[in-house]
């Protein structure tokens, strides 16, 4: 949840630059999980549909935004399993890992907060929220 508290928080802030924090929090609350883990899809390769595609395919040369891209679905699954397969075994090695992925994807979104590329995968991820059917 870390990191998509962060991409949400940090989407909010490229929507309304100005808007206090709670306005931002208010707003945060019309994002959706899959929404952006669809648009991490297409970042990462898989076709999207063609309304957003060509606006995200230089987002695929861009390491920073796929690294982004790759760790949030990879923690979107991970968080599934845990929440819904009783059976799945988690080490502490093995979550420790995954908090440190967390910590790698929050420094690079930092990093590159401001840029026409984060803001690119940002606005996408608030359209495709917002969109019917997501």
């Amino acid at each position: 949840y870390a990191l998509y508290h962060h991409l949400v928080l940090a989407a909010t802030e490229v929507l309304v630059p100005r808007g206090s924090l709670d306005e931002r929090w208010r707003l945060s609350r019309h994002f959706q999980h899959q929404a952006l883990n669809r648009v991490c899809s297409w970042v990462t390769g898989q076709q999207g549909p063609l309304k957003y595609r060509q606006s995200l395919l230089p987002l695929r040369n861009h390491s920073d935004i796929v690294d982004i891209a790759l760790i949030f679905q990879s923690l979107q699954e991970d968080r599934h399993r845990a929440d819904y397969d009783h059976l799945a075994p988690f080490s502490k090695p093995q979550v420790l890992n995954l908090i440190d992925s967390a910590r790698y994807a929050i420094a690079k979104v930092d990093r590159n907060k401001g840029t026409p590329a984060l803001d690119c995968l940002l606005v996408h991820m608030a359209l495709v929220s917002q969109a019917p059917g997501s």
